[in-house]
């Protein structure tokens, strides 16, 4: 399945939903539990698959011992984990931003109970309508599939054991470790078997795993913006991640339509993102010294690199334009690039003008058309 986004950047956020840690849990917070659409039958489901999580989770820990080195542990968990057997796991969205909600979409689409979490159930739901009435419309899920994961998700903003019970937990929290790993320790604590997965972008998930305290445990899991409608996502493991678990990860991500990539070394900003800063720092010297203006810098991304990247990514372009060629114009060219450390303001250089509600449906519209192309070409 595949995922959407409003296109705009949002401020950045403190607490899940805008607010501080403090504040989910204070007096301010409304508490209670909604499901989407969902009768009272997905409400029991929802309570029968967290008693069997608990159920899993008791009879794991009785065989584990408490003498297990915790790399053997989590090795004898995972041949244990219901996603390992192909059955539908309890799947729980730590921060269900414009991020977290896509993500638990696709998990709900590809038939998992999915809580999301988060402070603001009401502006949840918009997010979850807005994001399957867009794959509805553009034809990437069926509408009795769109009406059967509407059914799969909640949304609850309350913080107690009930809600921490999953098989696997997907946090898409604002970047602050301390965040993060706060509320990835609480879900640790009570889903002692769970799988502990961060969307983070630039956090090392080392650093990460450390500061939840189950380093075996985490998992990075970064999906690309818009996620319904980027396919890849990095999976990244920190120093002491369970090889195993990341194994399955792929395949979990591997079996809801998604292209998995595994990062190898656990470096800040993984893939995507140290390309896409190494060009942005790039563009914004060509813009700061005058080189070219913002809008052409962008004609040349958008309609040059990026439609020839669409079909054959820069490494193979190498192979096709020469290696020689590539190998002189390098020298040439390598020694002048920016190697500026800090970049300037980018209030300064991005392009905000025109309707960009606007440009974003377009932008998601193009992205949604291009996947069918994929699933025509035999992608699935």
């Amino acid at each position: 399945m595949f995922s959407a986004y409003n296109g705009r950047p949002r401020p950045p956020e403190v607490g899940w939903d805008g607010e501080s840690p403090a504040s989910v849990v204070g007096d301010g917070c409304h508490h209670g539990f909604e499901a989407l659409g969902a009768t009272a039958h997905y409400r029991d489901r929802l309570a029968l698959a967290r008693e069997q999580v608990r159920g899993r989770r008791s009879d794991a820990g009785a065989a584990a011992g408490d003498d297990r080195d915790p790399v053997v542990q989590v090795v004898g968990q995972y041949y244990d984990h219901p996603a390992l057997r192909g059955e539908p796991m309890q799947v729980l969205i730590v921060g269900a931003g414009l991020m977290g909600a896509q993500i638990g979409c696709e998990y709900a689409l590809g038939g998992h109970e999915v809580t999301l979490l988060a402070r603001r159930t009401d502006a949840v739901d918009e997010r979850v309508r807005q994001a399957l009435s867009l794959l509805e419309a553009h034809g990437l899920a069926e509408p009795h599939a769109v009406a059967a994961a509407r059914g799969r998700l909640h949304v609850t903003s309350d913080l107690d054991g009930d809600t921490l019970v999953c098989d696997l937990a997907v946090e898409s929290l604002p970047e602050e470790l301390e965040l993060k790993a706060e509320l990835l320790a609480a879900v640790a604590r009570v889903s002692t078997t769970a799988v502990l997965a961060s969307n983070t972008s630039s956090i090392p998930i080392t650093a990460l795993g450390d500061a939840v305290g189950e380093p075996e445990r985490v998992v990075g899991t970064h999906y690309l913006n818009p996620p319904l409608l980027m396919r890849p996502v990095e999976v990244t493991a920190g120093q002491r991640t369970s090889e195993e678990l990341v194994e399955r990860m792929v395949d979990v991500l591997r079996a809801l339509g998604k292209q998995p990539v595994v990062v190898r070394r656990d470096v800040p900003g993984f893939v995507w993102n140290r390309l896409q800063f190494a060009l942005v720092r790039e563009c914004t010297w060509l813009v700061t010294n005058g080189v070219a203006t913002a809008e052409d810098v962008d004609t040349v991304v958008r309609d040059g690199l990026a439609r020839r990247w669409r079909r054959v990514g820069p490494l193979r372009s190498i192979a096709l334009g020469g290696i020689d060629t590539w190998n002189r114009a390098g020298e040439n060219i390598v020694p002048e690039l920016s190697s500026v450390v800090e970049l300037p303001d980018l209030a300064d250089i991005a392009i905000t003008d025109g309707d960009l509600a606007a440009q974003a449906a377009a932008r998601d519209a193009a992205l949604a058309r291009e996947l069918l192309e994929d699933r025509a070409d035999g992608w699935t």
